[in-house]
């Protein structure tokens, strides 16, 4: 959980006529989705300010990523690619949104994130280990490879 955007007032020493925080959640699975909307929608019920009120607006709009045995199956695969090409391959989480939470919940076996090395993503601080490029693109190919060839997943 993250609050990504606060606003509100107009100057200092100035109470002011509204605040707004936007918030981004990420779930591992559906049932931390319904505690945290839960909670949620509690701190607009338990909020009890004379003259205040408390609105929340939006929810949790991406299925959890949950790797099904499927994509568990196609990552052994992929680390065979990895290993022979030898580049150390590690399964993570992130706990990040892409279109793969989608296909995911669907079924669809999922690996996401196997782009460049890099870090302090969406900061001011991200950077891209340029080092890391030539790996990712060969292993990208041996991968294309052996699904062209009809051997992958």
């Amino acid at each position: 959980m993250n609050v990504d955007v606060v606003r509100g007032g107009t100057k200092a020493n100035v109470i002011p006529d509204y605040a707004r925080a936007v918030v981004d959640v990420r779930v591992a699975n559906a049932g931390e989705k319904e505690r945290i909307e839960l909670c949620f929608q509690q701190i607009a019920q338990r909020t009890h300010v004379s003259g205040v009120r408390v609105e929340v607006q939006g929810g949790i709009h991406r299925p959890p990523m949950v790797p099904s045995e499927l994509t568990l199956g196609l990552w052994e695969q992929i680390v065979e690619i990895g290993t022979r090409l030898g580049q150390e391959m590690t399964l993570i989480a992130t706990g990040g949104g892409s279109d793969g939470n989608f296909t995911s919940a669907l079924g669809v076996p999922t690996i996401d994130g196997l782009g460049p090395r890099g870090g302090s993503a969406h900061s001011q601080d991200e950077f891209l280990d340029l080092e890391s490029i030539n790996p990712t693109v060969a292993l990208i190919c041996e991968i294309c490879k052996v699904a062209a060839e009809g051997n992958l997943g």
